[in-house]
């Protein structure tokens, strides 16, 4: 466990590029959030205080509002509700290639019942993604919106990416007799 939060906080460190606060240690106001983003990261992860995890992640994001890191974290800490999937949001659209931050987007998109937008960013996550739980995800959105074909499309796509999954494949099956296309 501490191992891995320890290589969480140097890629975090090495993806932005820090090494030394600048001018006599001061540091900019991005080294000053990733700071406060680590102090969260161990206080949630290596001590399990979250009271102690989402003040640091506050106050990294009093000092860079856009730092999207701490908005992913305050969205994991917030679990439900308006605010995680306000924190949610900001770290997606700050950086729409992380998959992490997409993932957890389309989480709390579906904890608050938006389908639409939860369909829309899951078919920009499919493109990359190496979990074959967002095609399922994708697939059952299609049917509940009586799209049956591209939910079995999708399905398709993930078995020929991943290879056969008991699970995709019982819900293909599922999807192809419920159209009555066996």
């Amino acid at each position: 466990m501490i191992r891995r939060v320890a290589s969480l906080i140097a890629a975090s460190l090495l993806l932005c590029g820090f090494t030394q606060p600048r001018y006599g240690g001061m540091a900019t106001r991005q080294e000053a959030s990733l700071i406060h983003h680590i102090e969260a990261i161990k206080h949630l992860h290596i001590w399990g205080d979250t009271l102690s995890a989402r003040q640091y992640a506050e106050a990294a994001l009093q000092n860079d509002s856009t730092y999207a890191p701490a908005h992913h974290m305050m969205a994991g800490i917030a679990a439900k509700g308006e605010q995680a999937l306000e924190h949610a949001e900001r770290a997606y659209l700050a950086d729409s290639t992380n998959r992490f931050y997409a993932s957890t987007y389309v989480e709390q998109l579906l904890n608050s019942q938006k389908y639409g937008r939860a369909t829309t960013v899951l078919e920009r996550l499919v493109r990359r993604s190496t979990d074959p739980n967002h095609y399922r995800i994708l697939a059952m959105l299609y049917a509940s919106a009586d799209r049956h074909t591209e939910a079995i499309a999708i399905l398709d796509t993930a078995e020929v990416r991943f290879g056969r999954i008991a699970p995709l494949c019982r819900y293909r099956q599922h999807l192809l007799l419920i159209t009555r296309q066996t």
